[in-house]
């Protein structure tokens, strides 16, 4: 497991940036998010890369719904065009510290 600082980047293909712990599947996402405190996740939008049922995009809902949620704000680093857009706009609407 990651020392500080504890970064979680979700990517089914992309290299994850120094310092930030990779996560290729959503089913890793979720149990590393349950088990372990983040300061903060990033998350790609298509994860068709490793025949996902589940996007990005459904995991943020998940993580606001469970509660599972990292210390500082998310982000989203996803090129999808439309889901991006949409990612951002619900972390600002939901993100509940200031």
């Amino acid at each position: 497991m990651p020392t500080t600082p504890r970064w979680l980047y979700l990517d089914d293909w992309r290299p994850a940036p120094d310092g930030w712990y990779p996560v290729r599947t959503p089913e890793d996402f979720r149990y590393l998010l349950t088990r372990f405190e983040w300061d903060i996740v990033s998350l790609d939008n298509d994860l068709s890369g490793m025949r996902a049922t589940e996007t990005g995009e459904d995991l943020l809902h998940w993580m606001f719904e469970s509660g599972h949620l990292p210390v500082q704000k998310p982000r989203v680093h996803s090129k999808d065009e439309l889901a991006a857009p949409r990612m951002v706009r619900y972390i600002e609407q939901h993100w509940p510290r200031g």
